[in-house]
């Protein structure tokens, strides 16, 4: 597929973005890819697609790994004994779930507000 020229599917320049993007925020992606469903999926095909080092991303791999199992293992020790969170679990559900997307929610609108000042 790389060898190939330009597709309306596959152009050579998003792997060049994909890339240079890895270069500068690919260990910050993949810690946070852990505690977002959807982005835990894709992060380890795109870093291998934009030629992530793969020594960095084991490392950073890894170093999520013991972030998430620490974090999930004594959140759930603190807050598995709570009555409000035993009569409340779909509350609870929803807020991790909010708590989940919120990196993606807050980058997306860092984003833009920097374009909206570079713009002016």
């Amino acid at each position: 597929m790389f060898r190939y020229d330009d597709s309306w599917f596959f152009k050579k320049a998003y792997i060049e973005r994909t890339h240079r993007y890895f270069e500068r925020y690919g260990g910050r992606t993949i810690i946070i890819a852990r505690f977002v469903p959807v982005v835990r999926t894709y992060a380890p095909f795109v870093a291998g697609v934009g030629q992530m080092d793969y020594r960095r991303f084991f490392m950073f791999n890894a170093v999520g790994g013991v972030i998430w199992v620490a974090l999930i293992g004594y959140a759930g020790y603190l807050f598995g004994t709570v009555p409000v969170v035993q009569k409340n679990l779909t509350l609870v559900i929803f807020g991790i779930i909010l708590l989940s997307i919120s990196p993606a929610i807050i980058e997306v609108l860092r984003h833009k507000l920097r374009r909206a000042r570079e713009a002016q």
